[in-house]
This record gives structure tokens, sequence and C-alpha cells, in this order.
């Protein structure tokens, strides 16, 4: 497989965007996550008030700095409701947004409504759902045809401007923990890979998915906890990761 993009998650109140424009301009591929949760916005260190994050995104717009938005807790689960507060809460969003929602609210999804949701908030986006068992596959699958059947259906848009899913593989469900061995891609979408990645191990994971098949699928890789200290955005580890990849991508 080829990596063509990095993720770093979890932009926090001490991180300085200038250093996040710089890294941007010195790595283009390089995709930097906010996380929103209406509870924890402003008191947990990774998730920064709503005003901070609309202050993110203008500022990273008008530096072409790729960001996304990693919606959390209960707006995670509206949002899986259909209920798309959480866009109104933000400024209009122009890169992708992961749902991090927990299994035992997928489960109860109507997949059917929750594509229709998400075509009218997310047109033209990539919407990443993470997978980590049997329950987050199939709840990805269901939702990936789902979204695929919009554009043959009347007064719909087709999907063509509709949302894209995208699978991110995590078998430790964000905990940051590392796995022994990456599972094989889906065939027919966008993939990415992440549980403990780290300024380590970060060129062993890579090489290890390259070697994967299919040889010209590209990749992303998504890490958070591996490149902070003390909780907080390590900007030196960062950069170390971006390093490392940006000589091993798309070879």
């Amino acid at each position: 497989m080829l990596l063509n993009g990095v993720t770093i998650t979890g932009i926090d109140c001490h991180t300085s965007l200038t250093e996040i424009i710089g890294l941007a301009k010195r790595y283009p591929f390089a995709e930097f996550g906010l996380l929103v949760s209406e509870s924890a916005a402003g008191k947990k260190m990774r998730y920064m008030d709503f005003e901070l994050v609309k202050f993110a995104q203008k500022l990273f717009v008008k530096h072409d700095v790729n960001y996304a938005i990693h919606v959390c807790g209960k707006l995670s689960k509206d949002l899986l409701a259909g209920n798309g507060r959480v866009f109104d809460m933000l400024e209009r969003v122009v890169g992708r947004v992961q749902i991090n929602a927990n299994m035992k609210y997928i489960k109860k999804v109507d997949v059917g409504a929750l594509a229709l949701s998400l075509n009218k908030y997310l047109a033209g986006h990539q919407v990443i759902v993470q997978q980590n068992n049997a329950e987050s596959l199939q709840f990805f699958k269901l939702l990936d045809e789902e979204m695929k059947s919009l554009g043959t259906r009347g007064g719909i848009a087709s999907l063509t401007s509709g949302p894209e899913v995208v699978a991110l593989f995590d078998a430790s469900g964000g905990r940051g923990v590392e796995s022994d061995k990456f599972p094989a891609p889906y065939s027919k979408t966008y993939c990415g890979y992440a549980g403990g990645l780290c300024p380590e191990n970060v060129e062993d994971a890579i090489l290890k998915l390259k070697a994967m098949e299919p040889a010209g699928k590209h990749f992303y890789i998504d890490m958070e906890s591996g490149v902070r200290t003390d909780d907080i955005l390590d900007l030196n580890k960062v950069e170390e990761v971006l390093e490392t990849a940006s000589k091993l991508l798309q070879e």
C-alpha cells in the first residue's frame, strides 16, 4: 500500500497554531484533528472551547492547513441520531469529519436515517468511522452501502457530491494501545490505521502497512496519545513523526 496522509489529533489550548501552520507548510500531507465535545470543551486538555475551535478553523482555512473535526460525546450520539447541531456550533467545516461513537449507540442507529443526515450536513466531505470489532465492521458496511445507494434515488444528491465513508482501523478503540498486526483494508474505500503510534514505532508501522496488499492502495495513519507529553500536544514529537513519514510517502 501507499502512505499519503498523517493525521495528528488533539490540538489543545497550549498548542501554537502558528507552529501548526509552519508544520503544515513543511509537510502538506499532514492533517490536524480538532476534538469537539460539549461537556469537555475548555475543561479537558485535549478539547478546546468552541470559540478557540472556530478561531482555529478560520485560521487553518486562511493558511491552507488540512484539518478534521472529531465529534465526541453527546454530539456524536446526536449526530448518529440525525441531529447535526454540532455543525451549528462551528464554522463551516471544510475538512473531514470523524464520528467518535460508542458501540452501544452504533448498534441502535437507523442506518438509512443516518445516511440521509450525513448527506444533508456533510455533502462533499469524507466521514470517518472507527473500526475495532465485528459490530463496527457490520455498521460500516451497512452505512457504506446506504451512502452509495443514495445516488440512485430520486430527489437525492448524487454521491459525486455526497459524503464518502472512510474506515479508520483502531483495535484499541481510541485508547492509544499499539496492535501487533494490522487488518487488511476494505477493497473499495479509503482506510486509515491508528493505535499506539508514536515517534519510536511509526517507521516500523508504516513499513508493515506499505508491505500489505493491494500494492497501489492509499492509506493514512492517525495518532494522538503517542505525540503528547504530560497530555499536551508535543510539537517536537509531531515533527519527528512527520519527518519520518515524509521519507516513506508513496515510495
